[in-house]
């Protein structure tokens, strides 16, 4: 497959906290996802990847999470990530509130909890702070994911997004869409998304739509 570029112009001068991947191979059994591509995610701005099941949205996540084997280069400029993936993955043994907060390690106990707090309130979760995770509903429980991934998203992190608003109602879909929208220009965030509301005023809410479709190899 020829090397894959994104709609970014080569011209465009790179800064030291852009993300850059060049020649990117990634395969898995014999089937190659990725081979030789090239994606510039800007810093500070929100880009959307899209495409169908299989297309390597959630590979391309994993892998600048460092997350998967791959051959190439990945410059992230050494920056924190959080990370929201596309299931909860929350501590079975730890509450709603505990889960979000055990991330915030350089935080003292009070001021992590009041973060907790604060990102649960907004994402509807302020009646199951105490609640375990095998007590909360999968939209429950993915909401909470999101509450962790942005209450460890510090300024100039990479914030990466993994179906971010699946299997939520629309109005908790609303609150996250504003939520991630609030980021752009504090963090670099990259969501994998089929969320039209997300992506269907892209000139204003969205900085770069990346079709991953024709990237791929089958």
């Amino acid at each position: 497959m020829s090397k894959k570029k994104n709609h970014l112009s080569e011209n465009n001068a790179l800064t030291p906290s852009d993300i850059a991947i060049n020649d990117l191979y990634i395969g898995f059994n014999g089937k190659v996802i990725y081979n030789g591509a090239y994606f510039v995610f800007p810093a500070g701005t929100l880009s959307a990847l899209t495409g169908p099941s299989g297309s390597g949205k959630t590979t391309l996540l994993r892998a600048i999470a460092g997350l998967l084997p791959y051959k190439g280069i990945i410059e992230t400029g050494r920056r924190p990530v959080s990370f929201a993936f596309q299931t909860p993955r929350l501590l079975p043994w730890l509450t709603v509130r505990d889960n979000v907060t055990a991330p915030l390690i350089d935080k003292s106990s009070a001021d992590a909890v009041k973060i907790a707090d604060e990102w649960l309130t907004r994402l509807g979760l302020s009646d199951s702070l105490d609640k375990y995770p095998d007590e909360l509903s999968g939209g429950m429980a993915l909401r909470v994911s999101l509450a962790r991934a942005f209450a460890a998203a510090t300024p100039g992190c990479i914030l990466l997004l993994d179906e971010p608003t699946k299997e939520i109602d629309k109005k908790a879909r609303q609150a996250v869409t504003e939520i991630i929208l609030g980021f752009r220009g504090k963090c670099t965030i990259i969501a994998a998304t089929y969320d039209d509301e997300l992506i269907a005023n892209a000139d204003q809410t969205v900085d770069t739509v990346l079709n991953l479709n024709s990237a791929v190899k089958t």
